[in-house]
């Protein structure tokens, strides 16, 4: 009897594993070092590769093609990356850094940018929001979710990617 449970559940996982989505696939790990890799590019602060200035072009390069095959392995265009990359991320830099300002200026504990940037958990979730809210708009699927649930493990801190922060903090 127990041989025929096991089979049994093997033909079901069998069968799941035909009818899952793309999105199913979708690499968590992969996605979870690549935002961590672009918060980095974006933010020495948060850089564990310590990314000199003149490698910063190759790097901005190598995260597009990551977000390529990201997108990609989810049945996506892969012209959605170089958008990201060359329209969104310019827009969303200057808007992260509007907001640790902005965080700055209104908490009396903060010492500086720096500080909100490297230490404030709130502005870590609000930067995962911000490239994962730019995804959602482009009709990315689970991806920006997948982004936005890492940052509420990394911070405790649940944004979803929908709706749209259009103003500083």
């Amino acid at each position: 009897m127990p041989q025929l449970q096991t089979s049994s559940l093997s033909e079901r996982l069998e069968n799941r594993r035909r009818q899952a989505s793309a999105a199913a696939t979708l690499p968590r790990t992969q996605a979870q070092v690549w935002l961590d890799q672009l918060l980095g590019l974006l933010f020495p602060h948060l850089d564990q590769q310590s990314t000199a200035p003149e490698q910063i072009s190759e790097r901005i390069q190598e995260l597009e093609q990551a977000l390529c095959q990201l997108l990609t392995g989810i049945g996506q265009p892969a012209e959605i990356a170089h958008h990201f990359f060359t329209q969104n991320l310019p827009e969303i830099d200057a808007m992260l850094l509007e907001d640790a300002e902005s965080i700055c200026q209104g908490d009396p504990a903060a010492g500086s940018v720096d500080e909100v940037i490297l230490t404030y958990p709130g502005f870590l979730a609000v930067a995962i929001y911000r490239l994962a809210h730019a995804l959602l708009v482009q009709g990315v699927p689970v991806l920006p979710r997948l982004l936005t649930e890492y940052g509420h493990q990394l911070t405790g801190i649940d944004i979803h990617p929908g709706p749209a922060l259009v103003i500083a903090l």
